[in-house]
C-alpha cells in the first residue's frame, strides 16, 4: 500500500488517505522555509541542514507561527514566477517520480522547473488541471541560494498568458500558446465576472514581463498603452501639450511613476512572516468559539507594493475529503476577508488583522470542506486587487504568492475548532 498524500497549496490542500498508487510526502527533506539572508541554510558539505518546526508557541485559543517564503500557488502552473527564458522559479514543493506511477512531493525544494514539463493529460491527450498528482515536474537544475551565488542575481519575471480558451483543456493558456509545448496551468478562469468576455476569449494574450515591468492598468509612464480584446501594445495618444488636438498627442503625459530596478531572487527570498491565529466570540451554549481573529505580520516583502491574502480550504482541491481521484472543479480560492489586500512600505513591512466567522469547522464533519487549513500571502505585479479574485488573469501572471503555510509540508496550519454562531 503507497502512502497518498492530498496537498492543497496556494490555492490547492491535500486530505491524508491511503490507497493504491498516488503520490507520498519525503519526509527525509522536510524543513523549515527560507526566510533570511543565508536563504537555505547549509551544512560543510553544503547539503541543507534540517530545521525546527515553523510553530512558535500555540495554546488551547491561538497559535503562532512563521510563514515560510516561497514562489507557488496551486502544484499547477508549478510556480507563480519564472526566469527570462520562461522557465519555471520554485521555491517550494516538488512534484517527483522516483518509480513509474508513484508521485513524490518534497517540501522546500528549490529548483528550475522546465516550461515543457509534460501536465497531467486526459486519455485522449488533451491538459487537464483535475487531475494534480498524475505527472512530475521536469526539473532543468537546483538552484543555489547559499550566499554569494548568482542564483541570487536571477531576475524574476511573470509567465506569459493566453489564449484563455482553446484546444488544450479547460484552463487559459500559461505560459501563452506558442512559449511552451503544453499548458501548465491547474487553474479556471479567476475572475469570470469581468474576464474574459466572449471576443478576449479567443483572442486575448499577453507576453511575459519582467516583474517589476507587468502592465499595470491605467498607469501614465510608460507612453504605451494595450489593447482590451487582445492585450496588444497601442498607442494611447493621450499627451497634452501646445498644438495637441483635443484628444491628445501620441504617448501620454508622464504623470505616474513606478519601480524601475529589477526584481531579483535573492530579494524575494529575503520576505519573512508571521501569523497570530487567536479564537474570539465565546458560545457559552455551544461552550466553542465561533470566530477568530488571524493576524499577520511581514517584514521584507517587497516594499510599497500590494498584497493579498487568501484561505486555502479543502474546497480549492478537485478531490472532496477521503477522495483519491479528480470526482470535482476546484472552487475559486476565496480572500482571508473581503476586502484582504494590504501596502507594504518602503522597507516591505506591514501588519494587518482578520477577523473572520467560523474559520476552522472540525475536519470530522466538514464536509463542504471549508475549514481554512492555510494560507497563502500573494504579491500582485498589477498593483491591483480584483475584490474577491485572487486576479485578472492567473497565477503567475499578474499574482505571485511569496509566503505561504504549506512550504515545510504542513496539511493544516492549526488543531483549533471553531463552530457557526448562533443567529
Amino acid at each position: 500500500m503507497r502512502k497518498i498524500m492530498t496537498f492543497v497549496g496556494l490555492v490547492g490542500f491535500l486530505s491524508a488517505c491511503s490507497s493504491e498508487g498516488g503520490i507520498s510526502q519525503d519526509s527525509s527533506r522536510v524543513q523549515a522555509g527560507l526566510s533570511s539572508d543565508d536563504s537555505v541554510k547549509s551544512d560543510d558539505d553544503g547539503d541543507k541542514a534540517p530545521a525546527a518546526s515553523n510553530v512558535i508557541s500555540q495554546g488551547p485559543t491561538f497559535i503562532v507561527r512563521n510563514l515560510p517564503v516561497t514562489t507557488q500557488g496551486p502544484f499547477w502552473p508549478p510556480s507563480e514566477v519564472a526566469n527570462k527564458d520562461g522557465d519555471f522559479v520554485l521555491v517550494g514543493i516538488n512534484l517527483t517520480e522516483p518509480t513509474p506511477g508513484n508521485i513524490v512531493f518534497v517540501p522546500n525544494a528549490h529548483s528550475i522547473i522546465s516550461k515543457n514539463t509534460v501536465p497531467p493529460m486526459t486519455p485522449d491527450g488533451k491538459e487537464t488541471p483535475f487531475n494534480w498528482f498524475s505527472k512530475p515536474y521536469k526539473v532543468v537544475r537546483d538552484l543555489d541560494l547559499r550566499r554569494g551565488s548568482p542564483d541570487l542575481d536571477m531576475v524574476l519575471w511573470s509567465q506569459s498568458y493566453g489564449p484563455p480558451k482553446g484546444n488544450f483543456g479547460p484552463a487559459p493558456r500559461i505560459p501563452a500558446e506558442g512559449d511552451s509545448k503544453f499548458n501548465l496551468n491547474g487553474e479556471l478562469a479567476t475572475c469570470p465576472d469581468i474576464f474574459p468576455d466572449a471576443a478576449q476569449a479567443a483572442h486575448y494574450k499577453r507576453k511575459a514581463f519582467p516583474l517589476h515591468q507587468v502592465p499595470i492598468s491605467g498607469f501614465q509612464g510608460d507612453g504605451i498603452g494595450y489593447d482590451a480584446e487582445t492585450g496588444n501594445v497601442n498607442d494611447p495618444a493621450t499627451a497634452t501639450g501646445p498644438g495637441c488636438p483635443p484628444t491628445g498627442c501620441s504617448g501620454e503625459d508622464p504623470i505616474s511613476r513606478r519601480r524601475t530596478t529589477p526584481i531579483t531572487l535573492g530579494e524575494w527570498l529575503k520576505g519573512q512572516g508571521q501569523v497570530r491565529i487567536q479564537l474570539t466570540n465565546f458560545d457559552s451554549v455551544q461552550h466553542a468559539f465561533t470566530a477568530a481573529t488571524i493576524e499577520f505580520t511581514v517584514h521584507h516583502l517587497l516594499p510599497e507594493s500590494i498584497y493579498t491574502a487568501w484561505a486555502v480550504r479543502p474546497r480549492n482541491a478537485p478531490l472532496p475529503f477521503g477522495s483519491t481521484s479528480p470526482t470535482q472543479f476546484p472552487r475559486l480560492v476565496q480572500p482571508m476577508a473581503i476586502p484582504n489586500a494590504f501596502r507594504t512600505d518602503t522597507n516591505g513591512d506591514a501588519h494587518v488583522i482578520f477577523t473572520v466567522e467560523n474559520p476552522f469547522p472540525d475536519p470530522a464533519s466538514d464536509t463542504f470542506g471549508r475549514r481554512i487549513a492555510g494560507v497563502n500571502i500573494v504579491f500582485h505585479s498589477d498593483a491591483q486587487n480584483w475584490g474577491a479574485c485572487f486576479g485578472r488573469l492567473g497565477a503567475a501572471v499578474d499574482a505571485h504568492a511569496h509566503l505561504s503555510s504549506f512550504v515545510d509540508g504542513t496539511l493544516d496550519w492549526s488543531s483549533l475548532v471553531t463552530v457557526p454562531a448562533r443567529h
